[in-house]
């Protein structure tokens, strides 16, 4: 909130760095010689991090759906959240139909998803700026 008041765009920047700051902590996740350090460093600190959007995009969808499109907003929203969960269902298709091992699979996809989003967010802040603007 702090954030905010200097940068508009802060709403939407912070799960695009979010997004950022998983992938890191998502590969000590698979690579970690050590189940504890893969749990409680990596796993923990990922999600920490890589999912810290939903409140912030929940909010920023709100805010810029006029009053009478929220419900369908927010429809739309939970649409693209339920293709997004098909991921594991792709990347096991991937793995049965090719002869790269999970974590190189998870390695390269879930990296990629994440920079994906991280990217979208940061549209999404210029997008919603750039109409603030033009309303003014």
């Amino acid at each position: 909130d702090k954030w905010l008041k200097v940068e508009p765009k802060a709403r939407l920047y912070l799960p695009a760095l979010g997004c950022f700051l998983g992938v890191p902590f998502f590969c000590v996740c698979v690579l970690a010689p050590n189940f504890y350090v893969s749990i409680l460093l990596g796993l923990f600190c990922e999600y920490l991090f890589a999912e810290c959007w939903f409140g912030p995009t929940i909010a920023a969808l709100q805010r810029a759906a006029p009053p009478a499109a929220q419900g369908t907003a927010q429809g739309l929203f939970n649409t693209l959240t339920l293709v997004g969960n098909l991921a594991p269902a792709v990347i096991g298709y991937g793995l049965k139909e090719s002869s790269y091992e999970l974590p190189t699979l998870l390695l390269v996809a879930v990296p990629v998803l994440y920079a994906a989003s991280a990217a979208a967010f940061y549209f999404a802040a210029d997008a919603t700026a750039r109409a603030k603007a033009d309303a003014a």
